[in-house]
């Protein structure tokens, strides 16, 4: 077998050409013979060699660090896999074009995001067994998870409505969206006015074992740790339910776990009201209550009051609400509440004092003023947290995150997400990028009919426009999207007929939605009245062919 250097063996790609024989000298180092020069050919090869052909052996590593250099999100395992099979390898430049033109396999997010939110997501399973650590995190959660006025995220929204519709399988989706948005889509008053409605057991849906079952949130075919599902429904047992979403919503587990414990946070609750009283009376007998100057009460104990670094005291509630007012105002320090005061609040006693969502705030808030008064050269920040870090080399346009709970990569120059190969220009931002979106939901949605009965979502490639529920049986007409007893409604009537084209009720559909959709968003926002959108929906809306029926 041939033993020259800078050669290796490979199989050949199935659509590769014929490849003439490779010539054998004594040494490779000589170089080859002449024209003129007799060629002795090396012997033929059996038909079971011929499959081996001698190509230069390339530095596929080397080929791989500039398609990452170019594509930083690109998977190197899979990326090596289809460049191997590549045969013969085209240039680095014709790769990456084939890589962006049909598309690559991205990387997976570190391992570590994924346990955290393993981890995450199996911790409202778990008993609380230390109550005090969890009341240093909320330390009044009954009144916290109950207050509907509190303002959630989407994604704590999108928990919501996929654990309801899991805790009340047997209850008309309808109905639980009523109450969800009634409680402002606050999960557990949403459960607990359920609860009362249905005539539930207080606390039931957590102990019965079928809805325990149908909240396991693990379960990869509801869209669980397992995998991204594809979208925000899911189909199961042929109905329509919420996906769970990929990424946890910290604040919402520690809901869930708050629901499951209930009962032994509010008996320990109840156990150190009662001891609290204890001391209060024990204290009131020997004329060592405190007085508050600001609320009055005169039934305080020391440990129900806080000092600042000077040393007045005042009681617990009031220096919350003051530090809650002086968080809103967007101040990094905070000032004791006696006037013409030069003491402050230590951070120790804020993060006593403040809600877990405004504490992580408050941390961000004060490591980006620090890093702003120390004006590091070259230190760039990550937009999405607090992570920062020194870049040397000026020419990186990406910003790569490694806060295990962030990870993003982001431009440099725009602070966007990364866009490359995208310039910064052509990249959507903003207004521009909110307004496509609008324009797009609702296009799509122009197209998808609703059963009056069920409220079952369908829409048609092809067929007559006579539509039977595959969920209750209604006869629906596809154009006009009214109950039908049959045929008849489409008999003499020009607007709804038995066979007009999917195509073209679409279209018209979606044209339709498109304009009034533009329209509204102009209506709601005056700045984006002359916006110019550079990826137009408007743009992927083909007008179909005329056919040759319709057209004669």
């Amino acid at each position: 077998m041939y033993q020259g250097r800078g050669f290796i063996p490979v199989q050949p790609h199935p659509f590769s050409y014929l490849t003439p024989p490779v010539h054998q000298y004594r040494n490779p180092l000589i170089p080859p013979p002449s024209v003129s020069q007799s060629i002795t050919t090396a012997p033929q090869q059996p038909e079971d060699e011929a499959d081996l052909i001698l190509v230069p052996e390339i530095d596929i590593e080397e080929i791989l660090g500039h398609v990452e250099a170019v594509i930083p999100d690109i998977d190197l395992d899979a990326a090596r896999r289809t460049i191997t099979a590549m045969n013969p390898i085209p240039s680095t430049n014709e790769i990456v074009t084939n890589f962006l033109d049909n598309g690559y396999i991205k990387k997976l997010k570190k391992s570590s995001d994924h346990e955290r939110n393993l981890s995450l997501k199996r911790s409202w399973l778990e008993t609380i067994d230390d109550i005090p650590k969890f009341l240093s995190i909320y330390s009044d959660p009954i009144t916290y998870f109950f207050d509907i006025q509190r303002k959630q995220s989407d994604l704590y929204i999108n928990h919501a409505k996929a654990f309801i519709v899991r805790a009340f399988p047997t209850t008309d989706k309808s109905i639980l969206e009523q109450i969800l948005q009634e409680e402002n889509y606050h999960f557990l008053s949403t459960v607990r006015k359920l609860e009362r409605r249905l005539n539930i057991r207080t606390n039931a849906f957590l102990q019965r074992t079928a809805i325990r079952k149908s909240l396991d949130m693990l379960d990869t075919s509801i869209g669980g740790v397992g995998r991204k599902p594809s979208g925000s429904w899911l189909i199961k047992n042929n109905k329509f339910i919420y996906a769970i979403p990929h990424t946890p919503c910290e604040e919402f587990y520690d809901e869930l776990r708050f629901a499951k414990n209930e009962v032994k946070i509010r008996r320990y609750l109840g156990k150190v009201s009662k001891d609290h009283e204890k001391r209060v009376k024990k204290a009131k007998r020997e004329n060592e209550t405190l007085e508050c100057n600001i609320c009055c009460r005169e039934d305080l104990l020391i440990d129900d009051m806080v000092e600042c670094t000077v040393g007045h005291l005042y009681c617990r509630n009031c220096v919350r609400t003051h530090i809650d007012v002086c968080f809103k105002e967007g101040k990094c320090r905070f000032a004791c509440v006696e006037n013409l005061c030069p003491g402050e609040y230590t951070i120790r006693l804020v993060s006593e004092l403040l809600s877990p969502k405004d504490l992580n705030r408050l941390n961000r808030r004060i490591q980006e003023e620090n890093i702003r008064q120390a004006e590091i050269d070259g230190l760039e920040c990550c937009p999405y947290c607090p992570y920062a870090v020194i870049v040397d080399n000026p020419d990186d346009k990406v910003f790569r995150c490694l806060n295990p709970e962030c990870m993003k990569e982001t431009c440099r120059l725009c602070k966007e997400p990364n866009h490359i190969p995208l310039r910064c220009h052509e990249v959507e931002k903003g207004v521009e990028l909110e307004m496509r979106k609008f324009i797009e939901e609702h296009v799509t949605e122009s197209m998808i009919r609703k059963c009056p009965r069920c409220t079952q979502r369908f829409y048609k490639v092809e067929g007559c426009n006579k539509m039977t529920c595959s969920s209750c049986g209604l006869f629906i007409c596809y154009v006009c999207r009214e109950t039908i007893n049959g045929y008849d409604h489409f008999t003499n009537n020009e607007r709804c007929t038995l066979s007009n084209q999917s195509e073209k009720i679409h279209y018209e559909e979606m044209l339709e939605a498109y304009r009034n959709a533009k329209n509204e968003y102009r209506r709601l926002h005056p700045e984006a009245h002359d916006m110019i959108l550079r990826y137009d929906p408007i743009s992927h809306l083909t007008k179909p062919p005329v056919s040759s029926t319709s057209a004669s």
